[in-house]
């Protein structure tokens, strides 16, 4: 570790500059303030303090010198004092009637996450609690926690830890909670530190969703990857099927096994709310699985991007796998519908003109609908097979071994940020501002809620605990009611094809 005075780069409105301490640690780098400001001309960079052409520069040294010890001894003791998430997990609570500092609240509360396995939750009260500890609150008594400490916890997030204001928010949150429980459970029988008092709310930016073009347009890149399986058809697929799948978090859908499709639906237990999801199966649901069925089950009718179907054709494959004649016949006239409209002229601008052009003739139309039927029947029953024979993770993003609840966690946040990455790159292919994984979600009820207007139902599928949280959700996006049927979301999607069904 190391701990330097250094005049700051950027001046302040006045034109002087700030002398800060840096404090460098593990490659991590901190900043303290000291008060001091000066004009650029009379810091020594080299030996790191004010020029004598300051005329209190004996007075502003001495000062500085005395705040690198201080800040030295605060680190030291920072530094001893903060506990690892493994000595938290190694920690055993005392019986809840035994606990009398904050410190004991949190430990009690880590203790009882672990058992129930959430380690999102009893990871983030960790981190509260390690910065309670550096900001020497953890030791005070439950019912001497005050609003003044409530203040000095703030001001060290924001002056010493340099926390965002969401995290800051997040943290408040928890610590009111858990001295909250301390009231209900008869620990803490002064008031409530946080009465009278609300954590500010950071201003929060629109929430991203997109709409059923681009939802159409996404799945038409899914296509064009012509069935190879690499880290951008898989974020995509993963995508459309949370979006499916009543906008399923990314916890959930890369967790997902084979085994969990029961009946023609999909069940699972979702992991933020403990709740048991049951979803119907749609044929888009179909044609994004078919992508994981291994090649002996599902054979592919492309090879390295190449169009093989007569290749497959020669050797029989056609006659042992029925499947493949519908997938030709998909495929083939969708190679015709594409050619005949890169001749069209001038070129279509938009999704809708493409629907008024007449592309195909009424018998390639009638045949195209009827391979889609086929196939569609055929993909059901072979996932549905599948299903009774394979625990294996549907996505190919976990590694299909026993993984302990920490180790998972960490692999599913790994994954979560680099399918997130990827959909940045897919977002500029798609000509949209940049969207995350979590947008699925809020896709799948905005265009709902579009379609249908039924909030009680969108609540349901969504897993929220009430009307009033699914109603303030979709205050946020620019929406509006129609009189559809509920059914018509993925019916609506699978007719933005550019080849009309009807």
């Amino acid at each position: 570790m190391t701990i330097q005075p250094i005049l700051w780069y950027r001046p302040l409105k006045s034109g002087l500059h700030q002398i800060k301490i840096r404090v460098t640690e593990n490659g991590k780098v901190k900043y303290f303030p000291t008060g001091i400001e000066i004009p650029k001309s009379q810091w020594n960079d080299k030996s790191r303090e004010v020029r004598k052409s300051n005329p209190e520069s004996d007075q502003l040294n001495n000062i500085i010198q005395s705040r690198v010890y201080t800040t030295s001894m605060e680190m030291n003791n920072r530094r001893s004092s903060k506990i690892s998430s493994k000595t938290i997990q190694s920690v055993k609570s005392k019986p809840i009637e035994q606990l009398q500092t904050i410190e004991d609240l949190f430990l009690y509360h880590i203790d009882t996450q672990n058992s129930q396995g959430k380690i999102g939750n009893r990871k983030k009260y960790s981190t509260v609690l390690n910065h309670l500890n550096e900001c020497r609150l953890n030791k005070v008594g439950i019912n001497e926690f005050d609003s003044t400490h409530r203040i000095q916890f703030n001001d060290y997030l924001t002056n010493i830890a340099r926390v965002q204001k969401h995290g800051a928010h997040t943290y408040n949150k928890v610590l009111k909670r858990v001295i909250s429980h301390s009231i209900e459970t008869g620990l803490r029988k002064n008031a409530h530190p946080y009465s009278g008092y609300k954590t500010p709310v950071p201003k929060s930016k629109t929430p991203r969703f997109l709409d059923d073009d681009k939802l159409y347009m996404m799945k038409e890149l899914l296509i064009n990857q012509r069935m190879s399986l690499n880290l951008e058809s898989v974020s995509i697929s993963a995508y459309l099927f949370s979006v499916y799948s009543y906008g399923m978090r990314f916890g959930d859908v890369v967790r997902l096994k084979w085994s969990d499709i029961k009946d023609s639906h999909l069940e699972y237990v979702m992991s933020k709310t403990d709740t048991h999801v049951r979803i119907p199966l749609a044929p888009e649901h179909y044609e994004i699985l078919k992508l994981f069925l291994p090649e002996k089950i599902y054979p592919r009718i492309f090879k390295d991007e190449k169009f093989i179907a007569e290749g497959l054709k020669e050797q029989g494959m056609f006659h042992r796998f029925p499947i493949l004649e519908h997938e030709e016949t998909y495929y083939r006239t969708r190679m015709k519908y594409f050619d005949r409209l890169d001749q069209v002229s001038p070129k279509p601008k938009s999704l809708d003109e493409i629907h008024s052009l007449d592309l195909l003739t009424q018998e390639e139309k009638s045949e195209f609908k009827s391979a889609l039927v086929q196939r569609d029947s055929i993909l059901k029953s072979m996932v549905t097979d599948y299903s009774r024979n394979s625990s294996d993770y549907i996505f190919p993003l976990l590694e299909n071994e026993k993984m302990s609840k920490d180790y998972e966690y960490t692999q599913v946040s790994s994954k979560n940020a680099l399918v997130n990455k990827k959909l940045k790159i897919i977002a500029k292919k798609l000509n949209v501002s940049p969207f995350s994984f979590h947008s699925a979600r809020h896709s799948f009820s905005v265009s709902t809620y579009q379609k249908t207007g039924k909030i009680f139902e969108i609540s349901k599928m969504l897993g929220h605990a009430s009307l009033d949280i699914t109603t303030k959700y979709l205050q946020k996006f620019d929406t509006k009611k129609t009189e559809e049927t509920q059914s018509a979301f993925v019916t609506n999607l699978r007719n933005r094809f550019v080849i009309k069904l009807d």
